[in-house]
């Protein structure tokens, strides 16, 4: 049986952090909530139809992201209760949260409907870069936060964010050693970009600000690479740590190849249509989404507020080359020309990367340096140009 992943998209949060570009609002009531969940299951409901009863796939991982999903709580009841009709079983079932929105009583609710696993947005644990980040926790409110969703759950996942306006090495060290206080499973560490809907794309547009250099960027991402190392944590992704077999199984799917339906106003899907699979996004506007003429029986293609996109063999091999070579599998050479007829002939800068080690072939794979994973849009880039229809 096929399996597919499941991304849930809740976009309600408390405040909006002047970084984030995902699809949000801090406007928002107890009604919108009731009819956005109510929207959001009549649109899961289609999907799972489709693919688990008609297609006899599977649904494995759950990855409910935002927004700030922990500010629901009995809310989720009715969405699992879809995906108990369908008998779907997760082996991987993920929430994002906030330290400042977690309690005992959520955690159990949590847990009860199948969560297992929990993503929490530490960021810092340095009160400067809470602050030069807009967070609205405290470091003490982080510490009992951990230690209260670590008495409900095992597998919990941290971010963190890198390259803050201020921050020096000394800020990313701490960080990096504070995070060892906790019996933690996974760890996401992000580079800060400047994305240009947000309030800081807006400003290192005017020169107001920007990210610490590039220098500073390798310099931090190497140093989390190898004193990670030495703590037993294993480097599987370009941004992710794990503890042994506590890789992230969902958002190990988007490197992989693999298929996911996305449902909820932001949300992304791929869905296995054609030779190449078939690319879809709903609307950003998470009042817009909640008001989409939606009869019981529309099939997936008409959804309202649904963009599918039209793509070619290129457009796969591109998307195919960036997200493997950031993975620890590398790409699968004999897939590539399975899916496109394309054959890799190491040209020009790839040619002298595998005799220096960035690149390494072994069988049909094809990876690339844990050191130049940083830097994997340019080998990307690099890597496209050797293939040869």
């Amino acid at each position: 049986m096929t399996t597919l992943g499941l991304y849930i998209h809740i976009p309600f949060c408390t405040f909006m952090c002047h970084y984030c570009d995902f699809a949000k609002t801090a406007n928002w009531d107890g009604t919108l909530i009731r009819q956005y969940v109510e929207t959001l299951n009549r649109h899961l409901d289609i999907w799972l139809r489709e693919f688990c009863e008609k297609r006899n796939y599977t649904v494995d991982t759950l990855f409910v992201g935002g927004g700030t999903p922990g500010l629901l709580g009995s809310e989720f009841e009715i969405l699992f209760k879809t995906l108990e009709r369908y008998k779907i079983s997760f082996k991987e079932a993920t929430i994002e949260i906030n330290p400042e929105n977690i309690d005992n009583e959520k955690l159990e609710l949590w847990k009860n409907f199948g969560f297992n696993r929990l993503s929490m947005g530490v960021q810092s644990f340095q009160e400067r870069g809470l602050k030069a980040l807009t967070r609205q926790h405290s470091p003490e409110q982080l510490h009992t936060a951990l230690n209260t969703a670590l008495k409900h759950f095992e597998n919990v996942n941290c971010d963190l964010i890198y390259a803050w306006h201020g921050q020096t090495l000394a800020d990313w060290k701490n960080d990096l050693t504070r995070i060892q206080d906790y019996p933690l499973q996974h760890l996401s560490l992000y580079c800060l970009t400047m994305e240009q809907r947000t309030p800081f794309g807006r400003a290192h547009s005017r020169g107001v600000f920007g990210p610490e250099n590039d220098v500073f960027q390798e310099e931090c991402y190497n140093y989390a690479r190898e004193y990670l190392q030495t703590q037993g944590w294993e480097h599987y992704e370009c941004s992710n740590w794990s503890r042994p077999q506590k890789n992230c199984a969902h958002n190990a799917k988007y490197w992989q190849d693999r298929h996911f339906i996305g449902v909820g106003a932001g949300a992304c899907g791929y869905i296995p249509d054609g030779e190449i699979g078939l690319r879809y996004s709903y609307t950003r506007k998470e009042r817009l989404f909640t008001k989409g003429p939606l009869e019981s029986q529309t099939d997936y293609r008409q959804l309202p507020l649904c963009e599918f996109e039209a793509r070619n063999s290129e457009d796969w091999l591109t998307e195919y080359v960036g997200c493997g070579l950031r993975f620890k599998d590398g790409i699968d050479l004999e897939y590539i020309h399975s899916k496109t007829g394309s054959i890799f002939k190491a040209q020009g800068l790839c040619k002298q990367a595998l005799s220096d080690g960035r690149l390494r072939l072994s069988g049909s794979q094809l990876f690339l340096a844990q050191n130049e994973w940083i830097r994997e849009t340019r080998w990307c880039l690099e890597v496209l140009k050797s293939f040869m229809s």
